[in-house]
């Protein structure tokens, strides 16, 4: 059919790309966590979107603003990277994690609720027992900037205490929720004698973001000294299936490009017990 109303032709040039919208929206709706991401932006705490581009700015290793206390990637000088998991530990798709990292030889580091260690206690101390290392995320993942310094010092000490009663040690690493740590925030973390890790390379798993996005990030993202975010609890409706496809793929390419598996601690040059 041909159309020869310009008018007739441009409108259904328009309906058309219309059309496609909606189909897109659609589509990635059932990858993407809208009402989160939402809710994000209202508290104003989307700063894992930013922190790639930080590490592109050069603003990382080590932020001198606070004395080496706060560090989006490690010493770029060496081929080594650390992969981080958040918000866990839980009974599903924590023991994924570690299954996966066991069966490829691979120490990660975790950054712990302290509400979800009360629950899952073993599986705590599963993941040290592993090998890997563990990070203090929180009590239950409030926004640390939205805090008074009494809270975030309550946040931090609370789930040091029930990780220290479960493991026998208190780790020396942080990881605010959202990786949100104002200048509020990190005068209260740094003087109790942590380190503030934030990270370089975000894989947004939380979202649902399907495995080969979350591959094409790595590819695109990775350097020497970075730190990879993702989730071992948490995500999209509780599903991290994502995130549990993606990770043997994350370690087989990574490994071809001769990266070493290191834990945050050793990749930062800090403790990993206070």
């Amino acid at each position: 059919m041909i159309i020869y109303n310009y008018k007739a032709r441009k409108l259904l040039i328009l309906s058309f790309m219309a059309l496609l919208l909606i189909l897109g929206i659609y589509k990635i709706r059932n990858y993407i966590d809208f009402p989160k991401v939402i809710q994000l932006l209202k508290n104003g705490s989307l700063a894992q979107l930013n922190y790639s581009s930080e590490y592109n700015q050069g603003k990382a290793y080590g932020n001198t603003q606070f004395n080496n206390i706060i560090f989006y990637e490690g010493n770029n000088t060496k081929k080594q990277i650390a992969l981080t998991f958040d918000d866990g530990p839980d009974t599903v798709v924590t023991p994924k994690i570690l299954d996966i990292l066991k069966k490829n030889d691979v120490k990660a580091t975790f950054f712990i609720l302290g509400n979800r260690a009360q629950r899952n206690p073993e599986i705590v101390k599963q993941i040290l027992k592993d090998g890997h290392a563990l990070g203090n995320h929180s009590w239950d993942h409030k926004d640390l900037d939205r805090l008074s310094p009494d809270k975030i010092k309550s946040e931090i000490q609370k789930t040091d205490n029930i990780l220290f009663s479960i493991t026998g040690y208190h780790p020396a690493i942080v990881r605010p929720p959202y990786g949100a740590a104002n200048r509020k925030a990190v005068q209260e973390i740094g003087p109790m004698g942590y380190k503030v890790i934030d990270w370089s390379v975000d894989t947004l798993d939380w979202m649902g973001i399907p495995p080969n996005i979350i591959m094409y990030t790595i590819k695109r993202e990775i350097r020497p000294g970075g730190i990879i975010l993702q989730h071992c609890a948490g995500g999209k409706k509780g599903n991290l299936s994502n995130t549990v496809t993606a990770l043997p793929q994350i370690i087989e390419y990574l490994k071809s490009e001769n990266y070493e598996f290191v834990r945050v601690p050793e990749l930062v040059g800090t403790s990993p017990g206070l």
